[in-house]
């Protein structure tokens, strides 16, 4: 039973995170830079390497869901998830941007 929705919380996040790694342009609504030549791939590395990370420790992470709310819900983290995987990413895009000067 754990499997299975283990399994329907994974399908979820790569559900919510499908559509927007399918758009062209910037990733979170950033405006382009006039003169410049952008590419997302670099962006869409870090969400990646986010979103696999949240997958890999998604059971440490549910724990912690659990704990902080006192509810035992895969879908409060999923949801938990959906909001916070992008909001990490693209605070690491924006730190590893200002550490190398591209941005």
């Amino acid at each position: 039973m754990y499997q299975i929705c283990k399994s329907r919380a994974f399908l979820i996040l790569v559900v919510a995170f499908n559509g927007a790694m399918q758009a062209r342009g910037t990733l979170l609504g950033r405006k382009f830079t006039e003169g410049r030549r952008y590419s997302s791939w670099p962006e869409r590395a870090v969400v990646i390497a986010v979103f696999c990370s949240a997958l890999f420790f998604f059971e440490e992470i549910d724990l912690v869901v659990d704990s902080s709310f006192g509810v035992e819900s895969e879908v409060l983290t999923v949801i938990i998830l959906i909001f916070v995987i992008p909001l990490v990413s693209d605070f690491i895009f924006r730190m590893i941007s200002s550490l190398i000067g591209v941005r």
